[in-house]
């Protein structure tokens, strides 16, 4: 009993050592991720047995994740809007669209904050290209599905396969390896 007392005192001594820029990266994934979480359930977070147990479940895996962003919590706590969304059907594509994009955000900011030493402190600069790599990815997934919403058979404007195929190229652009690895020993 005694080590339990001393090993949550010494969690708690580390815990105020942690910097003002990683608690606004945990606050902001806990705020991605809980509307996501309001979003998937339609605003009715406890109203039948899978919205609660969902939502119970982005409650704690939410804040066990923020504590200790490089742990295992991330992904039942990022599952839980999906299945969610997937059994109250909140609305269309640009629903889970924006879900995705919020789980997404909810994602960066806890891997930024697994990334960064807890005691350190995230310049502008860097804080400004953290999100300009996390607003392109959205930007980049955003346009993929409205490439895959027209070939899954939903009626979309013809000028969502243009976006689509340009996030694709981009995709590709940015995938593929660049010039030819060098050999070693030669």
């Amino acid at each position: 009993m005694r080590s339990l007392v001393e090993s949550l005192a010494q969690m708690l001594v580390d815990l105020g050592h942690v910097s003002r820029s990683q608690w606004a990266l945990r606050l902001l994934a806990v705020v991605a991720l809980a509307s996501a979480q309001l979003v998937a359930t339609g605003g009715d977070l406890f109203s039948t047995l899978l919205p609660g147990v969902t939502s119970l479940a982005v409650i704690v895996f939410g804040l066990l994740q923020s504590l200790r962003p490089d742990g295992p919590w991330g992904l039942p706590a990022l599952a839980a809007p999906v299945l969610a969304a997937a059994g109250t059907a909140p609305g269309g594509a640009g629903v889970l669209a924006l879900i995705g994009c919020l789980l997404l955000l909810a994602h960066a900011c806890w891997s930024t904050a697994a990334m960064v030493p807890a005691h350190g402190v995230i310049t502008r600069g860097a804080a400004l290209r953290c999100a300009a790599w996390a607003g392109a990815a959205v930007l980049l997934g955003g346009g993929l599905w409205l490439l895959v919403l027209p070939l899954a058979g939903a009626r979309t404007p013809e000028w969502t396969l243009v976006l689509g195929t340009l996030a694709l190229i981009a995709l590709v652009l940015v995938l593929v390896p660049r010039g030819t690895p060098r050999r070693r020993g030669r």
